[in-house]
C-alpha cells in the first residue's frame, strides 16, 4: 500500500510481478501460491513440515528483499513479512483456522520489525502460542 500511495499503481503492479517470480522461484511443483487481498500472498505447501515450510518461507523472504525495481528513473525495494501455520500439527482443524493461524503468526512479524518470517504452532502443554524462532543472520538490503 505505501509503495501504490508513494509511487503510484503502476510501480505497485510491477512489484507485484517482480514477487510472484521471486516467490515462484521457490515453489516445488506440487505447490501453491495465490494472491490473498490486496498485498497478501498465501502459500500451500503439501506434504511440508512446519520447519521446512519456515525455510521455503524465509527464501522467498530473502528473494523478495533483494527485488530491486525501476520506476520513473528510481530504484525500488521492498519487504516481506510471512507468518506459517501448519495442519495437522500446528492445531488448526478448518482451512479457515489455518489462515488465521498464519494471520496471527504474520501479525507478530510485523509487530517484531518486519521483513522476517515466525511460526505459529501449537504447544503441547496447553492453548497455541505464537513462537519466535531463533534469528536468522541474513545480508538484507
Amino acid at each position: 500500500k505505501a509503495l501504490n500511495d508513494t509511487h503510484g499503481h503502476t510501480a505497485g503492479d510491477h512489484f507485484l510481478r517482480a514477487i510472484a517470480g521471486a516467490v515462484r522461484s521457490q515453489m516445488r511443483a506440487a505447490d501453491t501460491a495465490a494472491r490473498y487481498g490486496g498485498e497478501e500472498i498465501s502459500f500451500i505447501l503439501p506434504r511440508t513440515t512446519v520447519v521446512e515450510a519456515h525455510a521455503v518461507a524465509e527464501r522467498a523472504r530473502r528473494e523478495i528483499a533483494g527485488l530491486r525495481v525501476e520506476e520513473a528513473g528510481q530504484l525500488l525495494s521492498v519487504t516481506a513479512s510471512f507468518g506459517v501455520a501448519s495442519h495437522p500439527d500446528g492445531g488448526a482443524e478448518t482451512a479457515e483456522d489455518l489462515v488465521r493461524l498464519a494471520d496471527r503468526a504474520l501479525y507478530r512479524a510485523k509487530r517484531a520489525g518486519k521483513n522476517r518470517v515466525e511460526l505459529y504452532w501449537a504447544d503441547e502443554s496447553g492453548p497455541q502460542r505464537a513462537l519466535i524462532p531463533p534469528p536468522i543472520a541474513v545480508n538484507d538490503r
